[in-house]
């Protein structure tokens, strides 16, 4: 279970490599449901202190923002 659930993360996170290539940031909007859910979820394990350490430095080397700007309309 734990191989698989390491397969999925690892996929999301390719996905968000090729998010920031094609887009240059790591803003994903609200419908790319899936991986914007999935970088929610990293936020909160990170909030909670519950981020596996080698994934968290993962998201840190990429450029991910723990805490989520408000954006100003």
């Amino acid at each position: 279970f734990k191989k698989l659930r390491d397969k999925q993360w690892r996929e999301k996170y390719e996905e968000l490599v090729c998010f920031k290539q094609a887009h240059g940031h790591l803003q994903v909007p609200h419908s790319n449901q899936r991986l914007y859910k999935w970088i929610m979820r990293q936020r909160l394990l990170e909030a909670k202190g519950t981020l596996d350490p080698e994934r968290k430095a993962k998201l840190d080397e990429l450029g991910l923002e723990w805490r989520r700007k408000n954006k100003q309309t």
